[in-house]
């Protein structure tokens, strides 16, 4: 008989974000081999839910069969609070945590501690907690007080390229804008702002910029990324792309010549990974688990929130072909050996295994 879990989750499951993209993928990859996959989701609003959708997601997941594993994406889980040891009793469960609710960028102090109130719990009585990074883990490690032997990591996976090895010429780059590319929801942790005020630090320069992201996850960033292209004279070299399908992104990573993206905090930073894997240089920040992510001869990583760095890395690979070209090259050879889907789907089953 086929292994059970229900996998629940908040909102839509298409919706393109790296963590609802993990979600699906490993629930496709254990159904793959040969897990019995139930899909739940908890309804919208999340993580600050209405009272009613909290009420009515707890109802659900008590419902569940016992005899189904039961594993909640942090998104959801981190509004539960106390109401977590309850469900628990009921049915024990496993967290999902991307990154933790509490280092979101964009939050005041008291909404920060609001969201780590509640999460901590929800973390103390989960049976065990996944990651996908080992910054989240030390980070509930240290501040979450979750035990080490409690929290496995399991890192995102990729669809390699059809082309990996060689994905664009190993000419240096002559003549022509250099094509940069950012990927991320237009929300405050992703940094669009400071990427923005250090790419008009280099505005001398030859470059386009296409940013690759949801534009109605945050309605408020989205207007000031707006308003500031128009306001540094940027409308020419900067477009919105929006959030693409995964066909055409891939376009995208192909044409493109860098990768930039100047966030705040990453849990993984899943579209650093995919550059990588596209042989694209990258000019990031070391906000959370990026620096794991991106070894330091793939990349330029400075402090966050400092787009005068910012600026200096840029000037470095604008300047320099010979040294983007080798980072290139070592981006392609790292991006060769990053896990695919259906690796992490792999490793996640040993973790349900061992529960």
């Amino acid at each position: 008989m086929a292994a059970k879990i229900t996998f629940a989750y908040p909102g839509d499951i298409d919706t393109l974000t790296g963590g609802y993209l993990y979600d699906k993928r490993v629930m496709l990859g254990l159904q793959d081999l040969g897990w019995d996959v139930q899909r739940l989701s908890l309804g919208d609003g999340f993580p600050t839910p209405s009272p009613n959708t909290l009420d009515q997601a707890i109802d659900e997941l008590m419902a569940v069969d016992t005899d189904r594993l039961l594993v909640i994406d942090g998104l959801a889980l981190g509004s539960f609070g106390q109401r977590a040891e309850t469900l628990a009793k009921r049915h024990p469960y496993i967290a999902l945590v991307h990154h933790p609710l509490a280092k979101e960028s964009g939050l005041t102090t008291q909404q920060a501690q609001v969201f780590f109130d509640s999460e901590k719990p929800t973390l103390a009585h989960a049976s065990c907690v996944v990651v996908t990074s080992l910054t989240t883990a030390d980070t509930l490690v240290t501040e979450y007080n979750v035990p080490r032997q409690n929290i496995h990591v399991v890192m995102p996976g990729l669809d390699l390229p059809p082309q990996r090895v060689q994905p664009k010429s190993s000419i240096p780059f002559e003549g022509g804008p250099l094509q940069f590319l950012a990927v991320g929801a237009l929300v405050p942790r992703k940094g669009f702002d400071v990427l923005l005020e250090a790419l008009h630090m280099v505005v001398n320069h030859d470059w386009l910029l296409t940013i690759v992201g949801d534009a109605s996850r945050s309605p408020q960033t989205t207007a000031a990324i707006q308003a500031q292209i128009i306001a540094l004279g940027l409308t020419s070299r900067v477009t919105l792309a929006g959030p693409l399908s995964p066909k055409a992104l891939a376009e995208q990573y192909r044409c493109a010549d860098v990768f930039l993206l100047a966030s705040h905090y990453e849990g993984y930073g899943m579209a650093f990974a995919e550059a990588l894997a596209w042989g694209l240089p990258v000019i990031g920040t070391t906000g959370g688990a990026v620096e794991q992510t991106v070894p330091s001869e793939t990349g330029l990583l400075v402090a966050p929130g400092q787009p005068e760095a910012f600026a200096a890395a840029l000037m470095q690979i604008l300047k320099d072909p010979a040294k983007r070209e080798r980072m290139r090259l070592a981006a392609q050879r790292h991006g060769q050996q990053l896990p695919t889907w259906a690796d992490t789907a792999q490793a996640f089953a040993k973790v349900l295994s061992k529960v």
